[in-house]
């Protein structure tokens, strides 16, 4: 069965391979765009809001987004030579809030910027509620806080680490 996660990771990075070929894309050599799926294993994961970029060496990172209040979006990584797709984290581990019984950190809406052999990125509200006809910040359930606000995190390439440098209190988003 093909999932939703999984049709939007394989455009993602035939998008993201595409832009980083050579100065002859693989649709000018073949006269087409050969698409292959790649499953990220994230069952609750969709759209990633242009949270998605390729890395100097190559990389393709990407986050999926998820919409259930306690379920926090996911980022990845897919190595083009390889083939393969490796989980990296979740972000509101990430965010140092796994745990918190806080409404998670859903989304990313914001491409990667590397600098210095890190990538930096935002944190983004994923669970909302309709009220008055107008979607808002959810209102989490009995036993859960408020969402705590988007962060402004980095993902250093090689140790693998994240860090949360800054948190917009109860804002949906730190930046877009």
């Amino acid at each position: 069965m093909i999932t939703r996660s999984k049709v939007l990771v394989t455009f993602m990075i035939c998008a993201a391979s595409w832009c980083c070929c050579s100065a002859q894309t693989a649709a000018e050599q073949h006269g087409s765009l050969i698409a292959r799926t790649y499953n990220s294993g994230f069952a609750l994961g969709h759209d990633t809001y242009n949270a998605i970029s390729t890395a100097s060496d190559g990389t393709i990172y990407y986050v999926l987004s998820a919409e259930p209040y306690n379920v926090a979006g996911q980022m990845f990584s897919f190595d083009p030579g390889t083939k393969k797709v490796r989980p990296i984290g979740d972000l509101s581990e990430a965010s140092g809030e796994k745990g918190m019984k806080v409404v998670s950190q859903g989304k990313s809406h914001v491409r990667f910027i590397e600098s210095n052999g890190k990538l930096y990125f935002a944190t983004h509200l994923g669970y909302y509620s309709t009220i008055n006809g107008k979607e808002e910040m959810g209102i989490p359930p009995a036993g859960y806080g408020h969402y705590p606000g988007g962060h402004l995190l980095t993902y250093d390439i090689a140790s693998g680490k994240f860090e949360s440098l800054a948190v917009a209190p109860r804002v949906k988003a730190s930046l877009r």
